[in-house]
C-alpha cells in the first residue's frame, strides 16, 4: 500500500518512481504494459522501421492524386528543382522567369532544390517530390520518437499519432511538397540536439536549414529558448554554434550576400505591407483563422491541458526545464500564428511534444481513463485522415493550361506573358518554363518593386472596367490594353474566362488585340500593335 502511494504521488509531481515500485507496478499498468513497453521505439533500428512506415504511408497518401496536392508552390519547387539538373547555368541565371519579383535572381531554398534535383532526373518530376516528401514525413517521425525517448515518454507510437493527424488542415499541408515541411524537421532536429546540449548537431542543422529554407532563423528558436532560460556556459556555446552554423549555411547560397536581403524582407514583408495594405496575398500569410483551430482539436485540448499541469507543477517547485522550454516555443508558435497562420504548421508538433513532456507519467497513472482519452483521440485523428484523403483526390490539375502552354512553346521566341492571377503561376512554370510572366509567388514582391504596376495589374485582375495606379481608380484611370502593352510590355494576355469575363470581352473588341487560341476554360490574347 505505501509502495502504491508513492508511485501515485511520484507520478502525479512528475518525479521518478522509487526502484522497488518499478519492480511491482499497480495492477493497471500491469494491464497496459504491452503498450508501455511496445518495442517499436527501444533502438534506433526500430524507430527508423516505424518512422519508415509513417513514410510510406505519406506516400501512398501522395498517390492517390496523380498530381501534386494543393495546386500550390510545390509545382515550381519542382520544375526549378529538374531545371537546377538539367539545365543548370540557364537555371541559376533566372531561377523563376518573373518579371516582377525580386530585381536580382535568387533562389532562396536552393539546398531544397539541390535535394530534389537528382529524384526529378530518376523519378520524373511529380513522382520525384512526393518521394522527398514521404522521406521528410518519415525524418520527423523518426526525430518526434527521439524527442519522446528524450522526455521519458510513454506510449510513443500513440504520440506519434496524434502529432501526425491531429491537425487536418497540417496534415493536409505536410502533402504540399514544399520546402517548409523540410524547415519543420530541421526545427524538431534542433530542439532534439537542444536537449541534448550537442553543439555539432547544432551547428550542422543551422547549416542545413539556412541553406535549404529561407526563413532561417527558425532553427535557432530552440536554442535562443534555451539561452534564455538556462544562462550557462554550455547553452552559450550552442548559441554561438547556432550562429555560426546559419552563416555558413547563408554564405553557401549561390546568390549570396543578395540572399541575405531577400530573407529579412520575404520574413516581414508578407505581414506588414502584404496584408496592412490588402493585398493579394496568400491564405498562409493571413492571421489564423478558427477553422485552423477546429481542425486540430486534439492537439489543442492535450497543449491547453499540459499547460494547466506544467502551471501547476512549477507553483510546486517541481523542476522541468526541458518542458518549460518545449512549453515557450510552442506557445511563441501559437502566438505568431495568430498574426501569420503559417507558423500554426510549426506549432503542432512543437506541441505534441510540449504536452508528451508533461502528460504522459500523468496519463500513464490513469490509464484505465487514458484509453477513453485515446478512443476520442482516434477518432479525430481518424477524421482528420479521411478528410484529408478527400482534398488528396481532388487536387487541382495543371492541365487547364497545358493548351496554352503548348501553344507559347511552339512560337519562336520567348515572350512575356501578362497573368491575370497570380496563384496560377506556378502551374504556367511547371508547363512553360521559357518565357516569362508578370507576376507570381507572392504578390507582395511586385508590390514592393513597383506599387503603381502592381495596382494597375490589380484592378486588371480584378476584372474592373479600367486600370489606374492607385488603390482606387475615382479621377484618374488608364485604359486596360494601355496599360498591358504600354506599362507592362506584355506580348500576351491569359485569361480564365470564370474569374475574367469582362476582360475576354474587352480584349476581344479590342483592336489592339487577337484571340490567337481559346478551349473550354482559358483563352490567349497576342498584342498585336500598340494603341
Amino acid at each position: 500500500m505505501v509502495l502504491q502511494n508513492l508511485a501515485f504521488l511520484s507520478t502525479a509531481a512528475n518525479l521518478p518512481m522509487p526502484n522497488a515500485m518499478k519492480s511491482n507496478p499497480s495492477p493497471s499498468q500491469g494491464h497496459y504494459r504491452w503498450i508501455t513497453e511496445f518495442p517499436g521505439c527501444s533502438t534506433w533500428t526500430s524507430k527508423l522501421a516505424v518512422s519508415c512506415l509513417f513514410g510510406i504511408g505519406a506516400y501512398l497518401l501522395l498517390l492517390c492524386t496523380p498530381w501534386i496536392p494543393g495546386g500550390d508552390d510545390g509545382w515550381r519547387h519542382v520544375k526549378f528543382a529538374h531545371r537546377l539538373a538539367t539545365e543548370g547555368r540557364a537555371a541559376l541565371a533566372d531561377p523563376w522567369h518573373l518579371q516582377y519579383f525580386w530585381p536580382k535572381p535568387i533562389d532562396g531554398w536552393f539546398g531544397y532544390h539541390l535535394l530534389l534535383a537528382p529524384l526529378t532526373v530518376a523519378f520524373g518530376m511529380i513522382t520525384g517530390t512526393k518521394i522527398l516528401t514521404s522521406a521528410v514525413c518519415a525524418g520527423i517521425a523518426y526525430v518526434l520518437l527521439a524527442l519522446f525517448e528524450k522526455s521519458q515518454v510513454t506510449w510513443k507510437l500513440g504520440w506519434v499519432f496524434v502529432a501526425t493527424f491531429g491537425s487536418g488542415i497540417v496534415l493536409y499541408r505536410a502533402l504540399f511538397c514544399r520546402p517548409f515541411l523540410f524547415s519543420i524537421l530541421l526545427v524538431l532536429t534542433a530542439t532534439l540536439f537542444t536537449l541534448r546540449r550537442s553543439g555539432w548537431g547544432i551547428f550542422a542543422v543551422s547549416i542545413i536549414h539556412a541553406l535549404c529554407y529561407s526563413i532561417v532563423f527558425l532553427v535557432a528558436l530552440p536554442v535562443f529558448v534555451s539561452l534564455l532560460f538556462r544562462r550557462d556556459r554550455r547553452s552559450a556555446v550552442l548559441a554561438g554554434s547556432c550562429l555560426l552554423g546559419l552563416c555558413i549555411g547563408a554564405a553557401l547560397n549561390p546568390y549570396f550576400p543578395e540572399n541575405l536581403h531577400f530573407y529579412g524582407v520575404q520574413t516581414i514583408a508578407p505581414i506588414t505591407v502584404g496584408t496592412t495594405n490588402d493585398l493579394d496575398v496568400g491564405g498562409e500569410l493571413e492571421p489564423l483563422s478558427i477553422w485552423w483551430i477546429v481542425s486540430s482539436f486534439p492537439v489543442m485540448v492535450l497543449y491547453v491541458s499540459a499547460s494547466i499541469r506544467l502551471f501547476w507543477m512549477r507553483r510546486r517547485g517541481i523542476p522541468g526545464s526541458d518542458a518549460l522550454l518545449l512549453f515557450t516555443m510552442a506557445t511563441l508558435t501559437l502566438l505568431v500564428s495568430l498574426r501569420m497562420a503559417r507558423m500554426f504548421d510549426y506549432f503542432i508538433p512543437l506541441a505534441l511534444v510540449f504536452a508528451a513532456a508533461v502528460l504522459s507519467d500523468w496519463l500513464v497513472a490513469r490509464a484505465n481513463d487514458a484509453k477513453y482519452i485515446a478512443f476520442f483521440a482516434f477518432f479525430f485523428c481518424s477524421l482528420n485522415a479521411f478528410t484529408t484523403w478527400r482534398q488528396v483526390i481532388v487536387a487541382p490539375t495543371p492541365m487547364k493550361f497545358k493548351g496554352i502552354s503548348d501553344y507559347l512553346l511552339r512560337q519562336p521566341s520567348p515572350s512575356l506573358i501578362f497573368n491575370t492571377h497570380w496563384g496560377v503561376y506556378h502551374f504556367l512554370y511547371y508547363l512553360n518554363s521559357r518565357d516569362q510572366y508578370i507576376v507570381g509567388i507572392d504578390p507582395t514582391f511586385m508590390y514592393l518593386m513597383d506599387a503603381g504596376r502592381y495596382w494597375l495589374w490589380r484592378h486588371i485582375s480584378n476584372d474592373e472596367p479600367v486600370t489606374c495606379d492607385q488603390p482606387f481608380c475615382k479621377a484618374v484611370s488608364k485604359s486596360i490594353s494601355a496599360a498591358i502593352t504600354e506599362d507592362f510590355h506584355a506580348g500576351y494576355v491569359i485569361v480564365d474566362r470564370a474569374k475574367n469575363p469582362h476582360l475576354d470581352a474587352y480584349l476581344g473588341s479590342s483592336p489592339v488585340f487577337k484571340e490567337v487560341y481559346r478551349d473550354s476554360l482559358t483563352s490567349l490574347f497576342v498584342a498585336e500593335r500598340h494603341p
